[in-house]
């Protein structure tokens, strides 16, 4: 089921267009997604086997017992946030976790060195206004836009808080969409309110999940 990651919150800040997301699929060379799809694939996999598995109760491992994951290079749309499910497959697209640990870097580097929150959800909203009004121009890249250097991992406090957020909210896409599994949710509705129920359904097993497992959804904070 397409989902443009409703706990995203940069993209409520986005005027017009940019509310809908744009393909942003330029932003990093081909060859970078490539590796990172390959590097993310077992560590996200692993990450639902020794962490979500065992808090799942016998009924819902059977139930979800045919469910994959898959790390393509970029969804169908090249949105900045295109996490999506069909059938019994979860699809965690390669710039879609690309631009996501970008911006959890930068939001924890920012944060250290005392700049406003508000600056990762503005770069959002510029890169898809940007993304909109050419399909070809240079898009502005996260760190260089907004003066985060290349080496800003080297900062243990950054580290150890983009990773926390990072890892925190891959638990919660996997729990989300393995909802949508769980529950058999239509992917055809056009009902607005229906589609919206689907999700709610959806975060409140993802929600359950990580209060099985012990964890607080502070990835919202980016």
């Amino acid at each position: 089921m397409q989902r443009y990651l409703a706990l995203a919150l940069v993209i409520t800040g986005c005027e017009g267009a940019a509310a809908f997301g744009q393909n942003v699929s330029r932003l990093y060379p081909h060859e970078k997604l490539k590796a990172d799809a390959t590097r993310w694939e077992e560590q996200i996999r692993a990450e639902y086997r020794e962490t979500i598995l065992p808090q799942l109760t016998d009924a819902e491992r059977a139930a979800l017992s045919v469910i994959k994951i898959e790390i393509p290079i970029s969804g169908p749309k090249g949105d900045p946030f295109e996490f999506y499910s069909g059938g019994s497959t979860i699809f965690l697209p390669a710039l879609s976790l690309r631009f996501y640990s970008d911006l959890c870097v930068a939001n924890a580097w920012l944060n250290a060195h005392g700049f406003e929150g508000t600056t990762v959800r503005d770069y959002v909203g510029w890169l898809f206004r940007q993304a909109a009004a050419s399909s070809r121009a240079p898009l502005p890249p996260v760190f260089r836009t907004l003066g985060v250097p290349d080496n800003a991992r080297e900062e243990a406090a950054v580290t150890n808080r983009s990773d926390r957020n990072f890892g925190n909210t891959i638990v919660f896409l996997l729990g989300h969409e393995l909802g949508h599994a769980l529950k058999k949710h239509r992917t055809d509705l056009r009902d607005p309110i229906q589609k919206r129920n689907q999700e709610i359904e959806a975060d409140q097993f993802a929600i359950e999940v990580m209060r099985r497992i012990g964890q607080v959804p502070l990835g919202l904070e980016v």
